[in-house]
């Protein structure tokens, strides 16, 4: 990975955490850019970890962080 959004797995965990409780912190889920321009995402494999992440981080984020890139 090129490089790594960190923020991305923290916030993921913090807002599990309201949903599963203590379970959250064993979540390995993170974010970077593996190219210039093409970002990289990966959540936990259950459908509400993945509608989570799609719902609260990834698309309210997505054309922020890809315009961050390019300045």
């Amino acid at each position: 990975m090129k490089q790594e959004i960190p923020g991305f797995g923290e916030l993921f965990r913090q807002i599990s955490f309201a949903d599963i409780g203590t379970r959250a912190m064993a979540t390995r889920a993170f974010s970077g850019f593996l190219e210039e321009d093409i970002l990289f995402f990966a959540l936990p494999g259950s459908k509400n970890a993945c509608e989570t992440g799609m719902k609260h981080l990834i698309l309210p984020e997505m054309g922020h962080l890809l315009a961050e890139r390019h300045k």
